[in-house]
């Protein structure tokens, strides 16, 4: 999180007409010196001195001065760590001088290192009113806002970037704020912006079939699926998202086809395994089940305990109770929390 410090430099110039405050001018110009240096204690001995010279009684005490003051010494805290005196210091640089927008945005920095996240926002918020060009600044409201679970905010920002560069990485961070905020909607409206008016981002419809999917919008999701085929051609992920769909449908037939086309590619996959026995559990075809489920655990499938839980059901209705019961125990054992159900009721032990 860069500080921003390109304000001194006006303000300089704006002392050099001032002979009264020459002490002072030299004083914050060898301050700047040494903090460009990253000599920060250096440069924190010349910031008092300025400071010091304008609290006298023959000092000039002009705000807008006095404000750069403060500010700059502010810095020198920000860059120490020491973020209690920043504040301090950024509080003074505003109350003296509310037009200096650079305080704000720095003062955010000193309240996000020390955990003040609404401050810190409300701060990066009060710069980008006046400065709302500023990526970096919009970049910082982001993570900012994120972690306050503002996700309307971190959306906008990251729409307002994707719209000024076209990128595709800006509308990649753009999805993955609308996925953490599950502000779908707002996806939806964007998404058919982009499409529109970006031909190359034709996998957005895979993001947009995977959101529907989330939703539970299943024939949504394969409408999208069929046009991100007609646009990108097909791919294991989509027809993977495709088959589950159809799964959730209760289409079986369809969702068979798919995975086993996708287990002609890829038979090591033991995740499709799990897949395809769950597909014959529904269809009730149990003995099939069984070994699919059995091939997916001797995979070591990543969907382990679910594996279990489903052979046992398919173990169950093949008169195999012991085996069904010792399945579900390892399930539950695994974190499958519906297994203690299977057990508790068609099993004597309690697990």
């Amino acid at each position: 999180m860069a500080v921003k410090t390109r304000v001194w430099l006006c303000c300089l110039l704006a002392w050099s007409g001032l002979k009264a405050q020459s002490s002072v001018k030299m004083a914050m110009q060898e301050g700047q010196q040494r903090y460009e240096r990253k000599q920060y204690d250096q440069a924190l001995v010349s910031f008092n001195r300025a400071i010091s010279l304008q609290s006298e009684p023959s000092g000039a005490q002009q705000s807008p001065q006095l404000a750069l003051s403060y500010y700059a010494r502010g810095l020198c805290y920000l860059s120490l760590k020491q973020y209690g005196s920043s504040t301090v210091d950024f509080n003074k640089a505003i109350y003296l001088d509310t037009g200096l927008n650079e305080a704000y945005y720095n003062r955010s920095l000193s309240y996000y290192a020390s955990k003040n996240y609404h401050f810190a926002l409300a701060d990066v918020s009060r710069y980008i009113l006046h400065q709302p060009s500023d990526t970096a600044a919009r970049r910082l409201r982001i993570v900012m806002a994120q972690q306050l679970s503002e996700y309307e905010i971190a959306e906008s920002d990251a729409w307002y970037l994707f719209r000024l560069s076209g990128t595709e990485q800006e509308l990649r961070n753009w999805i993955q704020c609308c996925m953490m905020g599950e502000r779908w909607n707002s996806f939806q409206t964007c998404s058919d912006t982009a499409l529109l008016e970006y031909d190359q981002f034709q996998w957005l419809r895979m993001e947009r079939a995977w959101v529907y999917h989330l939703q539970g919008l299943y024939e949504r999701s394969n409408a999208e699926l069929n046009m991100y085929a007609l646009a990108a051609g097909s791919d294991a992920k989509a027809l993977h998202l495709k088959a589950d769909n159809y799964t959730f449908l209760a289409e079986f037939s369809k969702a068979r086809e798919l995975y086993e086309s996708l287990l002609e590619q890829k038979p090591n996959d033991a995740n499709l395994w799990v897949d395809l026995g769950t597909v014959s559990l529904q269809e009730k075809d149990y003995s099939r089940a069984e070994r699919e489920l059995t091939k997916a655990i001797s995979m070591q499938t990543d969907l382990l305990a679910f594996a279990y839980l489903s052979r046992g059901v398919a173990r169950y209705e093949l008169r195999k109770g012991p085996d069904a019961c010792q399945d579900w125990h390892r399930s539950h054992m695994l974190g499958e929390s519906a297994a203690a159900e299977y057990i508790r009721t068609r099993c004597q032990s309690k697990p």
